[in-house]
């Protein structure tokens, strides 16, 4: 049963189902476990409305929460941002255990925001779903993580055991904690069925987007070295 959650930086803020191929993008990813880190992104009202909705749909239409299929949270970064930057002033007071390790995280989270630059949070939380049995137990969850970093009362020091699957996540296709090894950001592709016959099709699910912006990095190295074109055969 899995459990890998993302948090990814975007390019732009198209809508989800329209041509992301053509976003920039950077992931973050936790296996079996939901970085504290990652909700000092948000507030309680992101995860109100349309998304706690679909949530409680999701929950009484299924037999499992292996079968959901989640939109993730979304947040333009400007306010993202903000948010980052009002939880790190509060942390210094509200879990000063945590701080030097939080703003460092922070600081690095924002460099990496810079260098594509990011326009958008999407924060995919669906396979965390498989450890809740249900729609309450889910939402307390985020919404608890949510309130360490911005919530009314005085929080207590949560019991970390592993930082990176508790509080920072890795870089996408690392074991290293973040900001240890930042990821790179994955250029965008063109829409598919445009006139670049050389474009790898599209293919659904983070994981195969991952995959195919590996190979599209893999083309343009071997062009660059070969003195190809992109859009050349990539085979020998």
């Amino acid at each position: 049963m899995g459990n890998r959650v993302y948090l990814e930086l975007r390019g732009s803020n198209l809508p989800i189902l329209t041509e992301e191929d053509e976003e920039d993008v950077v992931s973050l990813e936790c296996n079996n476990g939901l970085p504290l880190f990652w909700l000092a992104l948000f507030r309680e009202k992101d995860l109100e409305g349309y998304w706690e909705s679909e949530v409680r749909t999701l929950y009484a239409e299924h037999d499992g929460p292996e079968d959901f299929t989640l939109e993730p949270l979304r947040l333009g970064w400007s306010e993202a941002s903000a948010n980052l930057a009002l939880a790190c002033t509060l942390a210094e007071t509200r879990l000063p255990e945590l701080f030097s390790l939080f703003r460092a995280w922070t600081d690095a989270l924002t460099v990496l925001s810079k260098q594509g630059p990011a326009e958008e949070v999407r924060l995919y939380l669906a396979e965390n779903t498989n450890f809740h049995s249900d729609p309450d137990s889910f939402l307390g969850e985020v919404r608890a993580a949510v309130q360490l970093w911005h919530g009314t009362e005085q929080p207590g020091m949560p019991h970390i055991t592993d930082a990176v699957s508790q509080l920072t996540g890795v870089g996408w296709l690392s074991d290293v904690s973040f900001p240890d090894m930042p990821p790179a950001w994955r250029p965008g592709r063109p829409v598919p069925g445009a006139s670049d016959k050389g474009t790898p099709a599209r293919v659904a699910g983070p994981v195969a987007e991952w995959v195919a912006a590996v190979l599209i990095v893999a083309v343009v190295l071997g062009a660059a070295m070969l003195g190809m074109s992109l859009l050349g055969p990539t085979g020998g």
